[in-house]
């Protein structure tokens, strides 16, 4: 179950960012940093789209080439670094939920562009199915982007969760305060 919720973090991770409503762009003139914005929020929402219909095309079209190119999970060895290993992450990924059932609400989010750079940031609750049944988990996620030849593409994105016992003693200790 860890590794199904952890693998499943990926593909919901950049569906979180794509609800960057706060974002406070950081450029010398607000018209291009709010352009900046509006694209890369466009690029985010064709990735939730093709994730959400398993297209893989679509999806691998949106990294940035090369082995800098990098997503990363939770643990140790969580790590797929360059188109290929990124494309066979999701390959595995995409056996891990039903089609079309990510959905997430997002409770803080932030992120800044500047130049040809962008980050973002956000914790967010999911939720998803997998053979009909639904499940729900918190998930922090944060990816920085690249402008190549006009296109903002992912180079970076690194997703983290708590699972099992580890879910319950946050969730305790966050009662407790």
């Amino acid at each position: 179950m860890k590794d199904t919720i952890m693998k499943l973090s990926l593909m919901s991770g950049a569906l979180l960012l794509a609800s960057f409503s706060a974002w406070t762009p950081a450029r010398s003139t607000q018209d291009q940093s709010d352009k900046d914005v509006a694209e890369i929020k466009a690029m985010i929402a064709k990735h939730d789209q093709a994730v959400n219909e398993k297209d893989m095309n679509a999806v691998m079209a949106l990294f940035a080439p090369g082995d800098m190119t990098v997503v990363m999970g939770t643990g140790p060895g969580e790590k797929w670094a360059g188109q290929a290993e990124i494309k066979d992450a999701y390959v595995h990924f995409f056996g891990d939920f039903d089609k079309g059932t990510l959905a997430h609400e997002c409770f803080w989010k932030a992120g800044e562009a500047n130049g040809d750079m962008a980050w973002a940031a956000a914790m967010c609750k999911m939720t998803d199915s997998m053979k009909g049944k639904k499940r729900e988990y918190g998930l922090n996620v944060s990816a920085a982007f690249v402008r190549q030849d006009g296109k903002w593409l992912f180079r970076m994105m690194h997703f983290s969760n708590l699972t099992g016992a580890d879910v319950q003693s946050a969730a305790a200790s966050r009662k407790k305060k």
